[in-house]
């Protein structure tokens, strides 16, 4: 029945990279920058509770602030996280020292490009996920901060949007598009 587009019943999967790290005994910075660690894991619990397809999960709200320049902390066994007294933007004049960064060189935009490149080799239905505009602005620029731009500076709040969505989030879309044409990338605001 699959095959003709009517399944026999509600296709499942789950979200499990925090429990995957405690059983398996990975790392959270093994497990979210060696793809060949992440694939597999999500391959080994999805054989283990039996479920239709890996759902690849992953901190999907900081790669391109951490590819600009922001740096990680890493729990053993958890979520990375950015600091949350770290920002690049500290005053509205820190936007010139922005780093465009290279999808295909900085943090783990690398990483997670070679994961969508793995799971079209396997057959898998992978949809890259990129962190929108406005979250990633509230993560190198502070949510109260980047409220208050929206606020009292206007053109600034959208000169950092613009920056953000034309230099770093289109040529990380692209790279994904580059390897699968038909890739829907989906943009995710957290806050």
């Amino acid at each position: 029945k699959s095959e003709s587009g009517i399944p026999d019943r509600m296709p499942v999967h789950a979200h499990f990279s925090s429990y995957l790290m405690n059983l398996l005994d990975i790392s959270s910075k093994t497990l979210f920058s060696k793809p060949e660690v992440f694939i597999d894991s999500h391959f080994k619990i999805t054989a283990y509770y039996d479920l239709d397809w890996p759902f690849l999960n992953f901190d999907f709200f900081n790669i391109e602030a951490e590819a600009m320049g922001m740096t990680l902390e890493w729990p053993e066994k958890g979520w990375p996280e950015f600091s949350p007294s770290e920002v690049l933007i500290k005053e509205p004049n820190d936007i010139e020292k922005l780093r465009v960064p290279d999808p295909y060189r900085d943090g783990r935009m690398p990483f997670i490009i070679e994961v969508h490149k793995r799971c079209l080799d396997f057959g898998i239905n992978y949809f890259p996920r990129i962190c929108a505009p406005y979250t990633l602005a509230t993560k190198i620029r502070g949510v109260s901060e980047f409220l208050m731009d929206i606020m009292t500076r206007p053109e600034f709040a959208h000169r950092l949007l613009s920056f953000l969505t034309e230099e770093v989030l289109a040529p990380y879309v692209a790279a994904f598009k580059k390897e699968d044409p038909d890739c829907p990338v989906v943009g995710t605001d957290a806050n």
